[in-house]
């Protein structure tokens, strides 16, 4: 059998191709596919502002008669040996444990002051407190926190375009819209005159019927590249192999069609990201602890069980490229990218935020239930506990 001249016969197929680029390529495979439509909402954000404070503001009492008692009110505990199953002790729900514990050590603090009874603090540990403090104190309040989660994913992840809300966005448009952006990056990064272009057209796609000033909104949001970069603390991107920096952006090269371009971690370029939702179930107890302040004694020991709360949750992805192998005779086997898919860059954590929420749900009913179990007498006599024990010990 005759071979023919290889590098003719390479000539040949560059002209049956046409010229054809990987771009032009990934275009010719969507254009079979069928019109998907994706909703447009602006990137999610947390609406804690990653600051997870709690109030509770008892009912309007006249003043309580003094009670000749000094509690230390230590805020409560939520991690630590004791608690080390607790869900609060896991690092995801860090300032959300630190922000709820702090926030009802303050208002124990409030309701005992409401009570007639003498207080200090609140301290962040037992261990805050110095010996003389101690030595002052009547009884210590030192209540502990557990609780158990689980999440249920629902469904799939689902494209979400970014934009404003009322708009929606075929998928494809969305996709070639995305090798743009990615081909103007190559370029000149997001401070080219591509990629602002191609911010400002793509903005009056996205606000198509809506005024200049969001037009305007939004094709900054676009050309400042702010959609690009993942934000989430409590969730970093997990590392991807054969990744360069590049303009302060993490990115990843792409061979395709004998070119080389870079892909941000967000290969869509902030247009459109891939999100599920969660349903978040939790329960749990509050132990209402009071301790002699020296010995560490417990003189009353108050168990609030917390009934199952439902709150829902989303988490969302970056997006990422579904790349499809082609065997080409001419260039052989390389990759075109088809499509957009779920990444493995967090960009925004809804546990946390859904963990808060549950938390604010459950507050007023351990506040209330505090306050109920606050009897002046009994604790008056508490004091006289604490100093029987003392004076058994030798300090």
């Amino acid at each position: 059998m005759r071979v023919g001249n290889p590098s003719r016969f390479k000539a040949r197929c560059f002209k049956t191709l046409g010229g054809l680029s990987w771009a032009a390529l990934a275009v010719a495979i969507w254009s079979c596919a069928p019109k998907v439509y994706i909703a447009t909402e602006p990137p999610t954000n947390s609406p804690w502002g990653g600051k997870y404070a709690m109030t509770f503001n008892p009912p309007e009492k006249k003043a309580a008669k003094g009670v000749p008692v000094t509690i230390a009110v230590v805020n409560p505990a939520y991690k630590g040996e004791e608690l080390s199953e607790s869900a609060l002790a896991n690092p995801l729900y860090g300032k959300v444990g630190k922000g709820f514990t702090a926030s009802m050590g303050n208002d124990l603090d409030k309701i005992l002051i409401a009570k007639g009874v003498t207080t200090v603090g609140p301290f962040s540990s037992r261990e805050e407190i110095t010996y003389n403090e101690k030595k002052g104190a009547s009884v210590i309040l030192a209540p502990q926190v557990f609780l158990q989660t689980q999440i249920k994913y629902a469904g799939d992840f689902a494209m979400i375009a970014s934009g404003p809300n009322g708009n929606t966005l075929t998928k494809d448009k969305i996709e070639r819209y995305a090798l743009k952006f990615g081909a103007a990056y190559a370029k000149g990064g997001v401070s080219g005159p591509g990629f602002k272009q191609l911010a400002g057209e793509w903005a009056v796609v996205v606000t198509t019927g809506m005024s200049k000033e969001v037009v305007d909104e939004w094709a900054r949001k676009f050309a400042s590249g702010e959609l690009l970069i993942s934000t989430n603390e409590q969730a970093p991107a997990k590392p991807q192999g054969g990744t360069t920096n590049v303009g302060g952006l993490k990115t990843r090269k792409l061979k395709m069609g004998g070119q080389v371009t870079s892909a941000g971690d967000d290969a869509s370029f902030g247009l459109a990201r891939f999100q599920r939702n969660f349903t978040m179930t939790t329960s749990g107890w509050v132990y209402f602890i009071m301790q002699e302040p020296l010995s560490g004694e417990k003189l009353w020991v108050k168990k609030l069980e917390l009934e199952p709360i439902e709150v829902q949750g989303a988490e969302a992805y970056a997006a990422d490229h579904n790349m499809v192998t082609i065997n080409d005779p001419c260039l052989g086997a390389y990759e075109v990218p088809q499509g957009l898919k779920a990444g493995e860059t967090l960009v925004y954590d809804g546990r946390a935020d859904a963990m808060a929420t549950t938390l604010q749900k459950m507050y007023p009913i351990i506040m209330q239930k505090f306050e109920t179990y606050l009897d002046p007498a009994e604790i008056e006599g508490l004091k006289q506990k604490g100093q029987e024990i003392r004076e058994h010990k030798v300090y």
